[in-house]
């Protein structure tokens, strides 16, 4: 197993042809409440790639879950992340996560360091902080943090909010909270 990359939460393995995604041990944390985080984030994580999956959405395969080493074992993608990448792919990253937004999986961390563009197109990773929520804000919420961290690129967001709202059931209200999470932003 080869360590490819190392975040906040997780540590990333490339095993052949596989991804392993290990979630790390929180020393400031209760041992037990470390454990019991730990299960729940790595059981979560695996069943919202595996929903995304099964509805056709480009994620990395789910192979399987072992909560008990916190541990994901998934396809890996080759690819760049689309920060990386000199053609940026709105439209089409606005039609997946209208998609996801549509069976009320918000990601949770909605960066272009986590979404890859592949020769097949754009793939999103990383769920480690993604959930199922019906709310309009989380949704927004999503789309708030893709427009922040976009904002250094050469990303085109007003693109990206034309096409979201053409896909994204409820557009209408999700983008009426995402104007109230932008003029709370600005009074802080």
């Amino acid at each position: 197993m080869k360590k490819i990359h190392e975040g906040a939460e997780a540590v990333i393995y490339q095993n052949n042809s596989e991804i392993i995604k290990i979630r790390k041990e929180k020393k400031y944390r209760h041992k037990k409440l470390d454990i019991k985080l730990r299960k729940t984030r790595t059981r979560s994580e695996f069943k919202i790639m595996q929903k995304l999956h099964k509805n056709k959405l480009p994620v990395p395969k789910p192979i399987e879950c072992n909560e008990m080493t916190f541990e994901i074992r998934m396809e890996k993608v080759k690819g760049e992340n689309l920060k990386q990448s000199q053609e940026k792919k709105e439209k089409e990253l606005a039609k997946i996560i209208a998609k996801m937004h549509n069976l009320n999986i918000v990601h949770g961390d909605l960066t272009l360091k986590n979404v890859l563009l592949t020769s097949k197109g754009l793939v999103i990773i990383d769920f480690g902080l993604s959930y199922q929520s019906s709310r309009y804000e989380d949704k927004a919420m999503d789309l708030f943090i893709l427009e922040e961290t976009s904002k250094l690129e050469e990303f085109d967001m007003k693109k990206f909010i034309n096409e979201y709202i053409k896909k994204a059931k409820n557009a209408k209200q999700i983008i009426l909270k995402l104007e109230k999470i932008r003029e709370r932003r600005r009074y802080l």
